[in-house]
Order: C-alpha cells, then structure tokens, then sequence
C-alpha cells in the first residue's frame, strides 16, 4: 500500500512454475514489470426500501436491502449473489417482511401480463400473435433487448459514426402503451401516383427511413429530394396508459413502397419498424439524433401484421420495477372483531391437545412444567375436570385476556399431580348458552412425591 501515490509505479513481479507436467522437471519461472500509470475508481449506487409505520410516522424498518430473499448488497455485482431465502426477511411488530420485485428496468414485453389485442391475449412464441396482429421487437433480430436504445443506431447516426440512442429512464421504460386502430386506409392519387394512404383517423408519426426506397421519393414528402424526417399519418393512435396521453413514434417503412402505383404508405399485411417516442403527439418530425429522441426513445416495435378492423386496441404491457423514491406501498391489518354468530359455530372445534398426553409433550420447558392446552374457546367459558367417578378434580376460569387458548398443569384443585386415567372435561360457555364435552386421557411419568 503506497500512500499517496505518485504515477507512475513500477511493481514487480514473478510467477513461480510448480513443474506439474514439465518433462524434464525443471521448473521455468516467468518475471516482469508492471507499470501503473492511472487510479481509477469504482462506485455503484445501493438502493434500499423503508418501512414507516403511519400512525407514529416512524421509521421501524430502514435501508433493507433484501428482495426476494436475496440481499443485494453490500455484495457487490460482480461476486456471487448472496441468497438469504424468504425466511430471513426482516421482522417488524410481529410481521415478516418480504419484498418480491426488482430495480432493474424491463428489457421487453411482460411475460407476466401480456400484449392483448381488445382484452384477449396474444400467443406466445418468438413473436406475439393474434387473428389479425403478429407483433414482436428487435430481440426477435438479434438485439440485446427491445429498447430504443439497443437499435436505433443501427438505422440512424449523425453521419460520422456516433449512433442514435434512446433513453434508459427506469420510470419511462415500466409504462404501457396502447395502440388505438382509428384509421380509414384508401386509394389516392398524389403526384401521379396511385397509392394507399391513411385518409382519415389515425395519427401523425415521424417517417425517417425506409428499406425499399429513398424518403427523398416519397410522394408526401413536403420537401421533394430531402432526406430530411417529416410526418405522415398512419392508421393508429400511440397512447402512454400511465399518463394517458397520446405520443409518437419514429418509423421505418421496412415493406411498403408508396413510389409506385398500387404502393402504400403504410402496410398492414408485412413488416414496418417502430420507435416509440415518449413525447406528446405533434405534427412537427422528430430528429432521431435529438436530444428529445435520447431522453424519451423507450421501445422498438416491429409490427409484421396489422390488418385491423377499425377499433382494435392493441395493448402493450411492461413489467413494473421498484421506482426508489417514486414507488410507496401500504398496508395495514384488520382489528379483532368479536361476533357471537361466528363462536357460535365454532363451538365444535374447542379439543384439547396433545390427547393423549404420555408423561411428556415437545413444547414443555421443563419436567416441571407439564400441560395440556384447550383451544377455541371463546371469551368467558369454565372448564371443569373431572374423573370417571365424577368427581370434580380441577376447575379453570377462562377469560377473555386468555384469547382461544388455555392450559392446565394437570394438578388437582390442591395443586397436586392427577393419577394416570381417562378424564372429562365440561366446558361451561354461559355467553353461548351452550356446552362441550371432552374426554382426555393422560399418562404420567413416574411420580417421585416430596410429601408424603
């Protein structure tokens, strides 16, 4: 340890050979130099959860880390996780705690609630199907996960090699999109050319590529000849649900081509690619190499159907991670409730264990502390024992500070220990205006009496 360092440092060095498999045996040792020229540094941030109790405002739980019984740290990534299980999850005002979910963004549509189209949900395969929709992203072409960000740049960069990106904003990337089907598709004729286009409903999006023609050809291009972005209507609507606002999109045309006569503008029957942009809907296209694009790109869609009917909603769902400092939760348990009706029908369930009792049971403490426990009794009742010739041995006063249980120590009235034998037990519930019955035997240990 050399501190402060001054840079560089030379460090030596030499690696011994233990000769395991050298013929001959002689050993051929390596050495050298290791310079160190820079300090770096590691940092990483630790995300936590609380638990504040809402009737003091204290906080009785702090900075767990622990999900899923799995604690997250201090360990640190690149060591083996260290798996705790549920059962130690941490223990607060008699409740066990555990925490189910993670910090980490989705990378894809949610397998746990799927993509519907109107309510039904979509098969399941490499892509999402339906009757009239195929639906699937970029992960289906290879990428390492379906966000913006993963393939955008690969369709667009400022020319010089720096690639298009989109955003990684955990709170953006868990929000579910619709796509509302409002459009009516048509032929019409612009600048000589006969093509199917979005005539009404819909929305505008930004078109900024294609994959079978130049953009700067495309009859609704505003500025012939440009490259340049610009918009065009498509058959449906984008929504975010969480904030329920309609955003847009960027968009390669992947299979149409509106150059021609019979062309569309947007097909319904093969690919077209999307990016779906996080930003309130608007006429004016968006620059895939913006500022805008990189803080609010979320997810690539590639639709390969989408012969509609007019109304289809086509809902895309994303799992939900835990938001620190956004996401809060509560909970809270119900008081006990007293209802006569329920005791009542209860009375049956009243027993008594272990029965029989053989001179010992695991939950003593002592050989001095024998008992038997009386379970489902109600608030007030007397428990009176006696023996096969009737006479009275033991009674015991059950209250309401008791709760459903009671015990005796199987003594008599004068605290001495019950001969073995077959017992009755009457339980007395004049609340309930009823009574229960029980037979007990009980075993003793040899009994070793200190009076005699």
């Amino acid at each position: 340890f050399i501190s402060p360092p001054t840079l560089p440092i030379d460090l030596e060095w030499k690696a011994y050979d233990d000769t395991y498999g050298n013929t001959p045996p002689d050993p051929v040792n390596a050495s050298g130099t290791l310079t160190l020229t820079t300090i770096g540094e590691l940092s990483r941030t630790a995300k936590y959860w609380n638990i504040k109790d809402a009737t003091s405002g204290v906080d009785v739980l702090q900075n767990q880390s622990v999900l899923d019984g799995i604690d997250l740290f201090p360990k640190r990534d690149d060591l083996v996780t260290n798996i705790l299980g549920t059962t130690t999850s941490p223990v607060v005002d008699g409740f066990r705690v555990n925490v189910s979910g993670s910090w980490l963004a989705p990378t894809t549509f949610s397998s746990i609630n799927p993509p519907t189209v109107n309510g039904t949900e979509m098969s399941s395969g490499s892509r999402w199907t339906s009757t009239n929709f195929i639906l699937t992203n970029f992960i289906y072409f290879g990428y390492a996960d379906g966000t913006a960000d993963a393939s955008l740049g690969a369709y667009f960069d400022d020319g010089n090699g720096t690639p298009a990106t989109g955003t990684l904003d955990v709170q953006q990337l868990q929000q579910d999109l619709e796509l509302k089907w409002t459009g009516v598709m048509g032929d019409t004729t612009i600048n000589g050319v006969t093509i199917k286009v979005t005539k009404s409903g819909g929305s505008l999006i930004t078109l900024a590529g294609a994959s079978l023609y130049d953009i700067a050809s495309h009859p609704l291009n505003p500025s012939p000849g440009s490259d340049a972005p610009f918009t065009i209507r498509v058959p449906f609507e984008i929504w975010n649900v969480d904030t329920d606002q309609e955003i847009t999109a960027i968009m390669w045309d992947r299979s149409g081509n509106p150059t021609v006569d019979g062309g569309t503008s947007f097909m319904t029957n093969n690919r077209e690619y999307l990016w779906v942009v996080n930003v309130p809907n608007s006429a004016i296209p968006l620059d895939p190499m913006s500022q805008t694009v990189a803080d609010h790109a979320t997810w690539s869609l590639a639709l390969y159907q989408s012969t509609y009917n007019p109304g289809d909603v086509l809902r895309i769902n994303y799992d939900n991670p835990l938001l620190p400092g956004i996401d809060v939760f509560s909970f809270s348990t119900n008081g006990s409730v007293y209802s006569e009706a329920t005791v009542k029908s209860q009375v049956d369930k009243i027993n008594v264990f272990p029965n029989p009792y053989y001179g010992y049971q695991y939950r003593e403490t002592s050989p001095t502390s024998k008992y038997v426990t009386f379970n489902h009794l109600p608030d007030n009742a007397v428990i009176r024992i006696f023996d096969l010739s009737g006479v009275l041995v033991r009674t015991i006063n059950h209250v309401s500070t008791s709760g459903q249980f009671d015990t005796w120590n199987l003594t008599n009235d004068n605290n001495y220990p019950v001969a073995s034998g077959v017992y009755i037990v009457y339980v007395d519930m004049p609340d309930l205006g009823t009574t229960k019955i029980l037979k007990l035997a009980i075993i003793q240990e040899q009994q070793m009496l200190k009076v005699y």
